[in-house]
């Protein structure tokens, strides 16, 4: 069986996209980072 070394973990990048409501994006974001 051969060794596989580990990947290291790559960052998530997301893209929150507001049209209407200005708080919207913000309001994602600090959901997404909670």
């Amino acid at each position: 069986m051969p060794h596989v070394s580990p990947q290291p973990s790559r960052p998530v990048r997301v893209l929150f996209v507001c049209l209407g409501n200005i708080c919207r994006s913000p309001s994602a974001e600090g959901l997404f980072r909670h």
